[in-house]
């Protein structure tokens, strides 16, 4: 019998001052089909309620961490300095992933080693629905 690693994907997302669309954020993680992740929020000194948001969230893959205003680099970092996945993904705290982004790119990249995970980008308004948008970059695979 033959037993395959299965990649562990940290999602990280530094969080400033993201009270209006943090739970979109990480929800989106929250509902990727590729299950084995972890979620790593860290919140950079925020003023407003990201926090108690992000702590609404946690749970025993879903960690949240607090440093003072650093910047969103050092809140990357801190999140890498925590992480125990085989593969990153950064999520940007006003951002949303398609359901399938993570286990898409797997698939390439766990089956060839020499791919690049890529996607492209959608951008839309406040009340658009993301879904069904081309992305920015067509030519890019998911």
């Amino acid at each position: 019998m033959i037993i395959r690693h299965i990649p562990l994907v940290s999602i990280i997302i530094p969080v400033y001052n993201s009270e209006k669309l943090l739970t979109q954020a990480i929800q989106s993680a929250k509902d990727q089909t590729w299950v084995h992740t972890e979620i790593i929020i860290i919140d950079d000194g925020s003023e407003d309620s990201s926090l108690a948001i992000a702590r609404s969230f946690e749970t025993e893959n879903i960690r949240v961490l607090k440093q003072k205003n650093q910047g969103a680099s050092a809140a990357r970092n801190m999140g890498l300095h925590h992480a125990k996945g085989d593969y990153i993904q950064f999520l940007d705290a006003d951002d949303i992933i398609s359901p399938n982004k993570i286990s898409d790119q797997l698939l390439l990249l766990e089956n060839d080693p020499m791919y690049l995970g890529l996607c492209g980008t959608v951008y839309f308004n406040d009340g658009e629905d993301p879904i069904g948008q081309l992305p920015l970059h067509p030519g890019y695979s998911t």
